[in-house]
């Protein structure tokens, strides 16, 4: 599992659980990293 960057604007995102432990592969390389981000996502534009 590879570590988590430091993210200036959310500290500790594992303990509000946006960010969980995961084995999903990415489509792109077939890789996990070991998280994967569960939370909201935002757009400019809505479609």
């Amino acid at each position: 599992m590879s570590p988590l960057p430091s993210f200036k604007t959310h500290p500790d995102p594992i303990s509000t659980e946006m960010i969980v432990a995961s084995q999903i592969e990415r489509l792109c390389c077939r890789e996990g990293r070991g998280f994967i981000y569960v939370g909201p996502a935002s757009a400019v534009e809505a479609y």
